[in-house]
């Protein structure tokens, strides 16, 4: 496994069509549209944000995008995950994603790495909110907040 920061979106658009045909947000009535999440992507890096992408081999099998945000009331600005997805039958691969973005805010001058996660909202959003306090985040409302 190998996880690579790129701006070529284009490479993880066969696991935006794997997270369409594995939710499409059935569960939440959010419409997944691959390629205006390709093309939001596209803005995210644009605009000086990070994609991260974890290869299997030659075949992308998760990714981690990350935006940053000015603090509104100090002088920090954090790194905010605007979405992390992994195929199912790799979610390994999804804790080496979160520790790569951790680096990468840090190097970036980040002071915190920010994780969505809505408490209750799912049993995905609930592993991923365990996941991030093992980590050392401290949750904050709906987000779970790493100094880094």
């Amino acid at each position: 496994m190998k996880i690579v920061e790129t701006q070529d979106v284009t490479t993880i658009r066969p696991l935006y069509d794997a997270w369409l045909a594995i939710a499409n947000g059935e569960e939440f009535g959010i419409d997944i549209d691959p390629a205006v999440a390709e093309v939001n992507m596209q803005t995210l890096c644009e605009a000086g944000g990070t994609l991260l992408v974890a290869y299997d081999e030659d075949a992308p099998v998760g990714f981690f995008a990350l935006s940053p945000m000015p603090s509104a009331i100090g002088n920090q600005t954090m790194a905010v995950e605007t979405m992390w997805f992994v195929l199912p039958n790799s979610h390994l691969i999804g804790p080496a994603l979160f520790d790569a973005a951790r680096e990468r805010a840090r190097d970036k001058g980040h002071s915190h790495l920010m994780v969505t996660a809505s408490r209750l909202a799912s049993d995905l959003h609930d592993k991923v909110g365990r996941f991030c306090m093992q980590a050392g985040s401290k949750h904050f409302e709906t987000v779970y907040l790493l100094e880094i």
